[in-house]
């Protein structure tokens, strides 16, 4: 749970041998591979291999390019990845997957607020990082996996259950992670709201994630002046202003490159390039913090409309593969999708293949629970994805 970089592609690996593994046991590998070889064969497949397909092109016009290309390599591999994770993970249906999940979570919990609490000399001596930015990422994956962890305990237990939200909504405001911390408050308040009609909060969650990515770099210069003075000086000026100001100088820059954007990862060295050499210091004092902290701004950096539009295409068609869950799923997974577009708009980079990765270790985690359940979101149900 307290994730270096290559925790959760190592896990997603790990993961994916075990599934693989049970999967050749039962006898039922075959139908896993047959679901792969179905899912080749769809619309949603070809979006998704067009993107990645430009992803990989654009290295040529990225200044970038050894960088960009080993981004590109790890998205690609992520992909493939995590498509053969739901694969084999729909095969799972394990019905005891809701306590080994409440235990993680509530260990990983722990672990930050240990970490947080020792000194430097024990932190040191049992091996944890001084770092406590580090935690950062494990907090992050705390609100991600809760939704569910929540739903699965909340039927054996309530008792339990109010006590894992306790440790972890303790993790996660005492670490330093304002992203997840605003991810949690965004997943209390659609998983409330999906409580009265899930369907309905889900397209809303839809409509809403699809249009902030189609608009980003024409209102992200007004994020700043949204906000009240009172957050301003309550957040601070390296959390929350500074991210308006970043955001403001890669969205200036779009508009030059339109279309197909500077490439994968230019975000990364364009304050070194001709592109930024007439700009302000300050400005490109803006443009070299590795990216924009911003993934769909990057999106529309680096990809241009049509990246943007096809990463819209590839979000539409996930969420409406998801309606396909029961009811009382389907509210704690929109809130687990709110909350991922919340961290991506505010925090990591778009091509980190860790993120990638631990979002769909989340998304294996609902693939292996059983097909079936008492809950109907009122939906009419069509062929699996």
């Amino acid at each position: 749970m307290v994730f270096v970089r290559v925790a959760p592609p190592l896990l997603c690996v790990l993961l994916l041998a075990t599934l693989v593994g049970a999967a050749y046991a039962r006898g039922d590998a075959g139908d896993a591979l047959e679901k792969l070889r179905g899912w080749i064969g769809r619309r949603e497949a070809h979006v998704l291999i067009a993107a990645l397909v430009l992803l990989c092109l654009s290295v040529m016009w990225s200044p970038a390019n050894e960088h960009g290309a080993s981004h590109a390599f790890r998205v690609v591999m992520a992909a493939f990845l995590i498509t053969a994770l739901l694969a084999f993970g729909s095969m799972a249906s394990l019905t005891n997957l809701g306590p080994a999940l409440a235990m993680s979570l509530a260990a990983g919990a722990v672990l930050i607020l240990a970490n947080l609490h020792v000194g430097d000399e024990t932190r040191s001596w049992i091996g944890l990082s001084p770092d406590l930015w580090r935690m950062n990422r494990a907090a992050v994956a705390i609100v991600l996996f809760a939704p569910l962890a929540l739903l699965l305990l909340w039927r054996s237990s309530r008792l339990l259950a109010v006590g894992l939200v306790a440790v972890c909504l303790a993790a996660v405001f005492f670490s330093f992670s304002e992203s997840a911390q605003f991810a949690t408050l965004v997943v209390a308040a659609v998983w409330a709201a999906s409580s009265l009609n899930p369907i309905l909060v889900h397209r809303l969650v839809g409509v809403s994630m699809v249009t902030t990515l189609l608009v980003m770099p024409f209102v992200v210069r007004f994020a700043n002046e949204i906000v009240p003075a009172a957050v301003h000086e309550k957040v601070g000026y390296g959390v929350l202003t500074i991210r308006g100001e970043i955001w403001t100088a890669f969205a200036d820059l779009v508009p030059e490159r339109f279309l197909l954007g500077y490439g994968i990862e230019a975000s990364n060295v364009i304050a070194k390039t001709p592109t930024a050499a007439s700009l302000p210091e300050s400005v490109r004092d803006l443009l070299a913090f590795s990216h924009p902290h911003n993934a769909p701004l990057q999106v529309w950096f680096e990809l241009g409309l049509v990246g943007a539009l096809l990463v819209a295409v590839l979000i539409v068609f996930a969420l409406r593969a998801m309606e396909r869950l029961p009811a009382d799923r389907l509210g704690a997974a929109t809130a687990t999708a709110a909350a991922v577009f919340t961290v991506s708009a505010v925090s990591h980079g778009a091509w980190q293949s860790w993120w990638f990765c631990l979002v769909g270790l989340v998304a294996a985690a609902y693939a292996m629970l059983p097909a079936q359940s008492d809950g109907n979101n009122g939906v009419r149900r069509e062929s699996e994805f």
